[in-house]
C-alpha cells in the first residue's frame, strides 16, 4: 500500500512541475503590465455615472508605431458579462487590442460596474453596502 501511495505522490509532484513549465509568462501580469510590456502607450480614464458608479476605462491611444496613421477612429471594446478590460490585452500580440491600436484605431477598453477595475462608487462601498451598491435596476 505505501508503495502505491508513494507512486500516486511523485505523478503528482511530476504533473505539478510539468504544469508550472507551461504556465504562460504574461500569467498574472495586470492590464498596465501586460499593456506596457508589448510595447503600447496606457492611459487610465475614470467616468463617473449619473447614479455614483466609478467606471475605469483603458486606453491605447495608438501603436507601437504612433505616426502611421495621422486620423485615428475610436472603438470602444465592452467585455462579457464577468469580464474586464484585461480580456481584449492577455493573449500576447494576438491581443485584439493590440492587433487595432497596430492598425490605426484608437482603442477604448471598458469595465462594467463592479468588475475588478471599477469597484467604487461616490457613496456606496461593496463590501460593506452590498444591497444597495450591487442593485442597480
Amino acid at each position: 500500500m505505501s508503495n502505491i501511495l508513494l507512486a500516486l505522490v511523485l505523478l503528482g509532484s511530476a504533473i505539478y512541475t510539468c504544469s508550472l513549465a507551461n504556465v504562460h509568462p504574461d500569467f498574472g501580469l495586470n492590464v498596465k503590465q501586460l499593456i506596457e510590456k508589448y510595447g503600447f502607450p496606457l492611459e487610465n480614464h475614470t467616468v463617473t455615472t449619473e447614479d455614483g458608479y466609478i467606471l475605469q476605462l483603458h486606453r491605447i491611444p495608438y501603436g507601437r508605431k504612433k505616426n502611421n496613421y495621422p486620423k485615428r477612429a475610436p472603438v470602444l471594446i465592452v467585455p462579457g458579462g464577468f469580464e474586464s478590460s484585461a480580456d481584449w490585452v492577455n493573449t500576447g500580440e494576438n491581443s485584439l487590442g493590440f492587433i487595432l491600436a497596430d492598425r490605426g484605431y484608437d482603442v477604448w477598453l471598458a469595465n462594467y460596474r463592479g468588475s475588478r477595475f471599477s469597484r467604487r462608487h461616490i457613496k456606496l462601498n461593496p463590501d460593506v453596502d452590498k444591497k444597495e451598491f450591487w442593485d442597480w435596476r
